[in-house]
């Protein structure tokens, strides 16, 4: 005879849940949250030591070694680079390692980072370059580019291209087929996802057509864009990248599809300071497909603060300039997104996070001014140091993006 569910059994279960949901709490305080506050604090509350300053070219590396060194000090974390371009100079500084384990190398100028969502930028200036070449328009409707079969109801046929590429088409965040937890604990939670996902889960979306759609950033649009783009060009998105983007500028060390003999240059990204799996060689790579250098993106950002002397001139403006209002201070152009505020320098900015692996981009083109900063951790320290450079060298500090 089965035994009887009593009451003191049941508040036993119950207790021993609590006891497991508060242990979960309690590793990540210890293991996660207070590490990185504590990091971030610190980086926040860092001065320049003294007899350094940041107005002298001269003492620019000295700060960002200051910097780094704080970054990989912590056990969790691994390499770094960080790059800064000011008036035509470069200054760059790596620390750390590629990997935590023993196969790890010191982390130099041809280490690959993936850039997360600093993708986005990119996917900006190929569908700028596609617009400037009157293969798409930013007010075509996406159904002109969806399959003929595809059944969608007429709010979602009337997304226009311009929307996807500013946050305002009114997606989620993430594809519906990824879930919340996924997308903090699976290993790769848009890896699965296939163009028949995305287009059945557009097919799903209910919102009515003359509702204005505000700015809400969306991983799932610039998935869906990215293949769009591919069908506006005729192009591959790897080829649109690789070639048309990165190639024009002469970055010979970006990629979306990395070949074999690149791979071997590709960090490993770390979590909690444990290896994670790579986000690439997916199906929808628009959002966050893209991996390169420091040197690279370093000359990526110069190509912007200086577009008159690239073959992309036209399609970098177009991509920088502002269309929608995100906040107050923040317009979105395809892709950037500018932080303006009076009486200091624009901000252009872009920054980004896979499941081991950070960065952030910013320019004050007033200034000449580019700054990137690439790690192999996933801790928002990553972010916070670009952020730190940008407010003391500008005045500005950006926000979101």
């Amino acid at each position: 005879m089965a035994k009887k569910w009593s009451w003191r059994r049941t508040v036993g279960c119950l207790g021993v849940c609590l006891a497991v949901v508060a242990g979960v709490v309690a590793w990540f305080v210890v293991a996660v949250a207070k590490p990185r506050l504590a990091n971030q604090r610190e980086i926040e509350g860092l001065a320049a030591p003294a007899g350094l300053d940041w107005n002298d070219p001269s003492h620019v590396d000295s700060m960002l070694t200051v910097l780094a060194d704080l970054l990989v000090a912590r056990p969790a974390n691994a390499g770094i680079s960080i790059g800064v371009t000011r008036n035509g100079r470069r200054h760059v500084v790596f620390r750390g390692v590629t990997s935590k384990d023993d196969h790890g190398t010191d982390v130099d100028d041809s280490t690959l980072f993936e850039l997360g969502s600093v993708t986005k930028t990119f996917t900006g200036v190929a569908l700028a370059q596609a617009v400037v070449d009157r293969q798409m328009s930013l007010d075509q409707p996406i159904a002109e580019l969806l399959p003929a079969s595809q059944q969608l109801p007429d709010a979602v046929r009337s997304i226009t291209i311009g929307a996807l590429a500013t946050h305002t088409a009114g997606l989620s965040s993430n594809p519906p087929s990824v879930s919340f937890l996924a997308s903090l604990f699976k290993k790769h939670p848009f890896g699965g996802v296939t163009d028949r996902d995305a287009f059945e889960s557009l097919s799903q979306i209910q919102f009515e057509e003359s509702v204005a759609r505000e700015y809400n950033y969306s991983n799932f649009g610039f998935m869906l864009l990215g293949r769009l783009i591919e069908e506006g060009t005729g192009e591959g998105y790897a080829r649109l990248i690789e070639d048309r983007v990165a190639g024009s500028l002469g970055m010979r060390h970006t990629w979306v599809a990395p070949p074999e003999a690149e791979r071997a240059r590709l960090a490993t990204g770390h979590r909690v300071g444990h290896p994670v799996e790579h986000w690439y060689e997916f199906e929808l790579p628009g959002a966050s497909g893209v991996v390169s250098t420091v040197s690279d993106m370093l000359t990526y950002l110069e190509a912007h603060l200086h577009p008159e002397a690239t073959p992309l001139a036209a399609a970098i403006r177009l991509a920088m300039e502002p269309r929608v209002r995100a906040s107050d201070d923040v317009e979105v152009g395809l892709g950037w997104h500018i932080y303006t505020v009076p009486d200091v320098p624009q901000v252009v900015y872009h920054n980004g996070a896979t499941m081991g692996f950070r960065s952030y981009v910013g320019m004050a083109p007033e200034l000449d001014l580019g700054i990137v900063v690439l790690g192999n951790s996933r801790d928002p320290t990553i972010n916070a140091i670009g952020r730190l450079i940008m407010r003391t060298l500008t005045g500005n500090e950006e926000r979101g993006g």
